[in-house]
């Protein structure tokens, strides 16, 4: 935004499409935040949004290298495309997504990013294996 925000609460407002009025629809707490830097702000859950996450599968490659892969279930009960982004953070220093059923933003040195759209009353299974070494070494791609 080019400026700081101070510590405090920010509450959102969205315009309602039937009569053009601006309403209320959550509020988050932060903390002092210097310029130019990015916010996440939790303003609500959405009901009618379902995520189920589970770790699929653990392997062991080899002593301190490691692959596990997961799935996310996403269900929109919405009557209209929900469009979600879904983050996962990484606990390991060295690591790579080997394999995914989406396509995936790296942000930062331990997240994974992706943005996906969900049609009204329907499901989206994100996939996606993780490596990870526990060992001083670089995956080169």
């Amino acid at each position: 935004m080019g400026f700081p925000l101070p510590k405090g609460l920010i509450k959102v407002y969205q315009e309602d499409q039937a009569d053009g009025q601006n309403e209320f629809i959550g509020e988050d707490a932060i903390e002092h935040t210097p310029r130019n830097e990015s916010i996440s702000l939790n303003i609500g859950e959405a009901f009618d949004l379902v995520f189920e996450h589970q770790r699929k599968e653990l392997q062991r490659v080899d002593r301190g290298h490691t692959a596990e892969t997961h799935e996310v279930i996403i269900r929109n009960h919405k009557s209209e495309t929900a469009h979600i982004k879904l983050s996962h953070y990484i606990y390991q220093r060295f690591w790579r997504v080997s394999d995914t059923s989406h396509p995936y933003t790296k942000k930062g040195s331990n997240t994974v990013s992706y943005n996906i759209d969900i049609p009204a009353g329907s499901e989206v299974i994100v996939r996606f294996t993780l490596e990870m070494d526990e060992k001083q070494v670089l995956f080169l791609e």
